[in-house]
């Protein structure tokens, strides 16, 4: 017997994934609905709780987009004017600041994002487990695990960036894969690269070894059977779809979409990995990995703690793999997993090569390679993972029809699995690292720039400088958080920051910092204000001062003709 695809009446559930699949139908139902609306409920609650608006990289990612739609929004601001590499996510985000505030367009685009990947995790699971309930407990399992703590930093529930969007369309991809649609499923990935190149890549190449995989072992089980056939049996996921006539036409027009497809998704960021000279790329390599993301790309500086607790996932994972025997889908999703885990193993010995060999841990080589980011996949791989597998014991014992009971049970787990998420401390909760008092001073330092200094005024701080734009509108001159991608951007970023740090040694040796020292600045950098915390002394009044920070102009007598300024609001 088979049921209709994707699920049934509300408050039924289908027998086996191998049942369900017999049909190539993609569009939801109601039996889909209900568990997709809570899961969309609970991703959104745990982004806002544990990520309060505005999230550790929504300003950089919400400032670029806002700034892609207005380009006379915080104009001159180094960041701002740099390359593109997410362009797909601020060409389809950005348009919401024509309209709303930063802070609207986070809310929203969080409830997009959100809605997508509960859409598609929902399509997803659904072809892995005969409960409908079972997908919703595995993804509140996924996000406890995640919750708990990471490898590299990565993360998927949280504020909204370009990798929600991309991930939500891999599981809509597995889902297409699943249903033997494989056009539809190479559309899909290319969506995901287009949306984030590094981790829709990545994934490109986890399930290109998969594939790999299923071809050397068909070739070397079947002997004469012929490529056709055996190209049908890497797309089989049960007894009834790995009878049905799939082409070799279908398959080679799939990788033909997931080939040309692929290559125009990254053309926005191939000049961050293309577009400068040898040795601006060597040194770009070098400050990005010690000065800006060494902690997600090096794991030399990885936590022992991440290191114990990814052991000790790794090793429920191993276990479970050997005591499963799941269906189809499921084999197939764990093995994308292994490959994920292939991937950040050839990532360990990169990284590890400076303490047991004379390698490096400079050379350009290993630089270049770890920059790419080889272990975000398995990140996220592993924990979701774990959580299928869970999902998959839990569903065993359901046959046919499941009993109103058991699924009242596995609401229950799923409920107390999201209820420790929202209890456990979130590390980027307050991606400002200020008390809650010194925050609120911060934005009202930064709405009197807004409101009292012209549109185009450059901003430098001493101290604190999250998020400038996102509370001020103004450009600022560098920031930590937002570094260029490319690798001209890059080695600028640097030689702003050193600039700062050379002019502060040199205008406080003689233990002031004189109105002299402050147009040395302007002139050098043509930064307008500076604010400041704990930086000083100064022998300058401030033209604001609230709570511990003060605003100094930078060029206290402005030469007319150098002024293009707007005349600053009288008030807000």
């Amino acid at each position: 017997m088979t049921g209709p695809p994707f699920g049934s009446a509300i408050g039924q559930d289908e027998g086996s994934s191998g049942e369900r699949a017999s049909g190539t139908d993609v569009r939801p139902t109601a039996g889909m609905l209900l568990p997709a609306l809570i899961l969309w409920a609970l991703f959104l609650s745990t982004s806002f709780v544990r990520a309060p608006i505005p999230a550790v990289n929504e300003p950089h990612y919400l400032g670029k987009a806002r700034s892609v739609w207005n380009p006379d929004w915080c104009p001159g601001d180094f960041f701002l004017e740099s390359s593109n590499p997410h362009l797909v996510f601020y060409w389809t985000i950005g348009w919401l600041t024509k309209w709303l505030t930063l802070a609207q367009t986070a809310a929203v685009a969080r409830a997009a994002s959100f809605a997508l990947l509960a859409a598609a995790w929902t399509l997803f699971s659904r072809e892995l487990f005969r409960s409908r309930w079972t997908g919703l407990l595995a993804a509140c399992l996924f996000n406890l695990l995640m919750a708990f703590g990471n490898f590299s930093g990565e993360w998927l529930i949280g504020g909204v960036e370009s990798k929600v969007f991309s991930y939500a369309f891999v599981f809509f991809a597995a889902a297409a894969w699943f249903r033997a649609r494989p056009v539809l499923a190479a559309g899909l990935t290319v969506a995901a690269v287009a949306y984030h190149p590094v981790a829709g890549l990545w994934t490109v190449i986890a399930a290109g070894m998969v594939a790999v995989d299923y071809l050397w072992r068909g070739r070397k089980s079947s002997g004469s059977k012929d490529a056709s056939q055996i190209d049908r049996q890497v797309l089989a996921v049960d007894q009834e779809t790995s009878t049905r006539d799939i082409s070799t036409r279908t398959l080679s027009t799939a990788a033909m979409v997931l080939t040309v497809g692929t290559v125009a998704a990254i053309a926005p960021a191939l000049p961050v990995v293309l577009g400068s000279a040898p040795e601006i790329g060597r040194q770009a390599d070098r400050l990005l990995l010690t000065q800006r993301v060494g902690h997600h790309t090096d794991p030399l500086l990885f936590l022992d703690s991440s290191y114990l607790y990814y052991g000790v996932l790794l090793g429920v994972w191993l276990g479970a793999w050997f005591v499963s025997s799941p269906g189809p889908p499921l084999r197939l999703v764990q093995r994308f997993v292994a490959a994920s885990l292939v991937i950040a193993a050839v990532g360990l010995f990169i990284g590890w090569l400076p303490e047991f060999s004379s390698v490096d841990r400079l050379h350009p080589l290993r630089l270049w390679l770890l920059k790419f980011y080889p272990f975000r996949l398995a990140d996220l791989a592993l924990p979701a993972g774990i959580a299928l597998w869970i999902g998959y014991w839990c569903d065993r014992p359901a046959q046919g029809e499941v009993s109103p009971a058991r699924s009242w049970r596995l609401g229950s787990l799923a409920a107390l699995a999201w209820i420790v998420a929202l209890l456990l401390p979130a590390p980027d909760a307050n991606p400002s690292g200020m008390t809650e008092r010194v925050y609120d001073d911060w934005i009202t330092v930064c709405r009197w720039l807004r409101d009292h200094t012209p549109t185009d005024a450059l901003i430098a701080t001493s101290n604190e400088d999250w998020a400038i734009k996102w509370y001020a509108d103004r450009p600022e001159y560098v920031s930590f958080k937002d570094c260029p991608q490319d690798a001209a951007g890059i080695v600028e970023w640097w030689r702003r920051r050193q600039g700062l740090v050379h002019w502060s040694r040199q205008s406080k040796a003689d233990g002031v910092i004189s109105a002299a020292d402050l147009d040395e600045l302007h002139r050098q950098t043509g930064i307008d204000y500076l604010v400041v915390s704990r930086y000083g002394p100064f022998d300058v009044s401030p033209v604001f001062e609230f709570g511990p920070f003060k605003v100094y102009p930078v060029r206290l007598e402005p030469s007319p003709e150098n002024r293009r300024r707007t005349t600053p609001p009288a008030g807000p």
